[in-house]
């Protein structure tokens, strides 16, 4: 099995990639290309305010064409530096 790597930051995805905006993290940071399992996916770093008005920070994979992966590696975060760290390399 291939190990997934950060590919390159982009200025966006391809049309219908994601769709709408969550509403924990509607402000969108950054968005990725990577490989991931010899198939291209596409990372959305976003940022937000939890309950208690927190920063969080989400990070979203999806397919071209806005296919989920499976499993879904997309997770939510306290810290920006582990989002990203995240987002980029999937540790």
């Amino acid at each position: 099995m291939r190990k997934a790597h950060y590919d390159t930051e982009i200025d966006f995805p391809p049309r219908g990639t994601f769709q709408g905006t969550n509403f924990m993290t509607p402000e969108v940071k950054a968005y990725y290309k990577r490989t991931i399992g010899g198939r291209v996916a596409y990372v959305e770093l976003s940022e937000g305010s939890g309950f208690n008005h927190e920063p969080i920070y989400g990070v979203t994979f999806r397919r071209d064409g806005g296919g989920r992966l499976d499993p879904d590696p997309s997770k939510m975060f306290k810290s920006r530096t582990e989002a990203e760290r995240w987002a980029r390399t999937g540790r």
